[in-house]
């Protein structure tokens, strides 16, 4: 419902802060809506969400293998480095003790 109108209304700037939000809270459905509205899954977030970092990066950061999962499945970067510290979504995954994550992304061929 308000994430089809978001889809149809939504301008490609506010798509990607809907998409930085939903992988921030590790919500996997949303970011499914988001991405069959053809959001930019590499583009680093938008200022006020962690702007050095690409939606990977941050559902890493949440926790949530479904997000992480969701976004490897439909063509994110995997060797996408933040802009502030030069770490991949695996080398998050390592830092922040996501051990499933870092192993679901090693198995994906992360480096």
């Amino acid at each position: 419902a308000d994430i089809e109108r978001l889809g149809r209304t939504a301008s490609a700037e506010e798509r990607q802060v809907a998409l930085a939000a939903a992988a921030l809270y590790g919500d996997a459905g949303t970011l499914g809506d988001l991405i069959a509205f053809g959001v930019d899954l590499n583009a680093y977030s938008p200022t006020g969400f962690h702007p050095h970092a690409t939606a990977l990066h941050h559902a890493v950061d949440s926790g949530s293998l479904d997000a992480a999962r969701t976004l490897v499945e439909s063509g994110a970067d995997l060797d996408a480095k933040d802009r502030l510290y030069q770490g991949t979504p695996l080398d998050w995954a390592d830092y922040l003790h996501r051990t499933e994550i870092a192993s679901y992304l090693r198995g994906r061929s992360a480096v």
